[in-house]
């Protein structure tokens, strides 16, 4: 299933509420209709596929639930306990107006059947990844790419290059993204040399990544530097 995610209410989620709006999301609905019925084991089996949790993971999903209540993204209509009817109206997106950040429901659950790190932030950084998906690569139109050096992609999460290299070899390893290690050395309006950042894209689009890469990079050259390489 998509998730439609509106990428400026993503950028204002901490990890815990961007799980929770992924969760949410998860749940058919539409704006004629946005009334869902939830509790806290549905919401925690929309991401993980169990209602086997830790009590630190329920606290984080508890967390991220008040964050969208706090916000006004979600409004509660009716409580029972932990069960929930909610309007989610909020976290719908109006494409005429908003730019979109679409994943899938299957990705959310790959990311939080992993082990050995912490799932929520590496939500939040492929989420990220994702919106800078945004380049058509070649001639299909289904396939979208990114080419963002590794200290922009920290910066949007608040991590170093070295985190986002491990958030980028799980993901790698899951088959949920593929990352093209190919240079090509340019330069800056400036006239500063620099070497072009890897590409990356989903996993399924893999070989038409590989197979446009140096025409998608000599593209993006700013100035007639030819050097061509394949890096790391």
């Amino acid at each position: 299933m998509k998730i439609f995610l509106d990428t400026e209410i993503i950028k204002k989620l901490s990890p815990q509420g961007l799980a929770v709006n992924c969760a949410l999301k998860s749940i058919p609905t539409d704006a004629i209709d946005p009334f869902i019925y939830t509790n806290m084991d549905y919401l925690v089996f929309t991401l993980t596929s169990s209602i086997n949790y830790s009590s630190s993971f329920k606290g984080a999903i508890i967390s991220g639930f008040q964050e969208l209540i706090d916000g006004k993204y979600i409004k509660i209509v009716n409580k029972k306990k932990e069960s929930y009817i909610l309007d989610i109206s909020g976290l719908f997106v109006d494409l005429s107006q908003s730019f979109c950040t679409v994943i899938t429901s299957q990705e959310v659950r790959e990311i939080f059947g992993m082990k050995d790190t912490r799932l929520f932030p590496l939500l939040q950084y492929f989420v990220y990844l994702v919106s800078t998906m945004t380049i058509p690569l070649g001639t299909s139109q289904s396939c979208f790419v990114g080419n963002m050096a590794a200290s922009y992609l920290g910066n949007m999460i608040g991590a170093t290059p070295r985190t986002v290299y491990n958030y980028n070899s799980k993901l790698e390893v899951a088959h949920l993204i593929y990352v093209c290690r190919k240079h090509i050395f340019s330069s800056t309006e400036e006239g500063d040399t620099y070497k072009t950042p890897n590409i990356y894209g989903r996993y399924e689009d893999r070989e038409l990544i590989e197979s446009q890469a140096l025409t998608f990079l000599r593209n993006k050259k700013y100035s007639n530097i030819s050097s061509f390489e394949e890096g790391s």
